[in-house]
């Protein structure tokens, strides 16, 4: 949680409501995926793991467009939660 804050805050985020909370869950379930992948990668210079970094970011933009652009309330919160609780599903290596 910490490292999620401090990026949050040096990032300059505002946000004060549920997005607040989505935010760090999903860069907490960023971070612990790719210290995970980090682990085992053998590739030069962490190559592979700065790739897989780049995509769960990628993932991560996508998920928030969807947010913007979801007409409806409901759909955004029950998105939210579900990253929220797929942080604790380690089958997403």
């Amino acid at each position: 949680g910490e490292i999620s804050n401090q990026i949050w805050y040096h990032a300059g985020d505002k946000s004060t409501d549920i997005n607040w909370y989505t935010k760090r869950a999903i860069t907490t379930k960023i971070y612990v995926l790719t210290e995970t992948y980090m682990i085992q990668d053998k590739s030069t210079n962490y190559e592979q793991t700065w790739e897989f970094l780049d995509n769960r970011l990628d993932d991560s933009r996508r998920l928030g467009e969807f947010m913007r652009s979801s007409s409806t309330f409901t759909g955004s919160v029950q998105t939210g939660v579900s990253s929220i609780f797929s942080i604790l599903k380690p089958s997403n290596l």
